[in-house]
């Protein structure tokens, strides 16, 4: 019997070292935010260190988005002065060990869909901010219990940019993340699940004027809507 190649071996050993992912989630009248939770414990024997992933998704008329909804063009003095007009936020970072304590740190990457602002991601990251946990969760297996929320996160640049000075105080394990419950109904789902995905709506003229273009096409609709319920009037 032939002994299988090392490489194939090493193969099995990184894979049975992979575990599924978590999702946990926290909802309120106002909220819905999660954590999805991948193990990345590969081969962290033979390198001392291993980096699983965190990614929390999050949408709350409450915390991140209490502005008023307006329908006109906004300058942008006017867009970059206004705080908590955050339809949707996507912070994924990477953690030591996740089956004891679920954080978010400095090394993130920082994504948000701006309301008024043509329902596109923006991107920041906290490059000047100092060396430190925003949010630590202690993992109880079935939930997230928060241990410690960043008490100066108005100061944070990601953070004091975007209003941004709550997490939920514990999330429940879910089977799966209903995107649904994120209410923004202007993005597709799979924008939401990954912003770096090759279809993401980033800010680009192309995308733009198709978003016009489809306004227009729906104007059009309306008004022949309208003219077809006058003649039958």
């Amino acid at each position: 019997m032939k002994k299988a190649p090392l490489y194939i071996l090493l193969l099995l050993l990184f894979c049975s070292s992979c575990s599924k992912k978590m999702y946990y989630a926290y909802e309120d009248e106002h909220s819905y935010c999660t954590i999805e939770a991948t193990p990345k414990q590969k081969l962290w024997w033979m390198f001392g260190r291993r980096f699983d992933q965190v990614i929390y998704r999050a949408g709350s008329k409450e915390h991140y988005d209490t502005t008023e909804v307006s329908n006109k063009y906004l300058s942008w003095e006017d867009r970059y002065s206004k705080k908590k007009d955050n339809m949707y936020i996507y912070i994924k970072n990477s953690n030591y060990n996740i089956e004891k304590k679920v954080y978010i740190d400095i090394s993130f990457d920082f994504f948000y869909i701006q309301r008024n602002y043509v329902y596109r991601y923006d991107f920041c990251l906290p490059s000047h901010d100092n060396s430190a946990n925003y949010a630590t969760y202690t993992n109880a297996k079935d939930s997230l219990i928060v241990d410690y929320i960043r008490y100066d996160l108005d100061t944070q640049y990601c953070f004091s940019h975007q209003g941004i000075d709550w997490f939920p105080p514990y999330f429940v394990r879910v089977k799966k993340i209903d995107y649904a419950k994120f209410n923004v109904p202007e993005v597709k789902y799979k924008y939401l699940k990954n912003p770096e995905h090759r279809n993401a709506p980033f800010y680009d003229d192309k995308w733009e004027d198709e978003q016009k273009k489809k306004e227009k096409k729906e104007e059009k609709r309306k008004e022949r809507e309208t003219k077809r319920r006058r003649k039958q009037e």
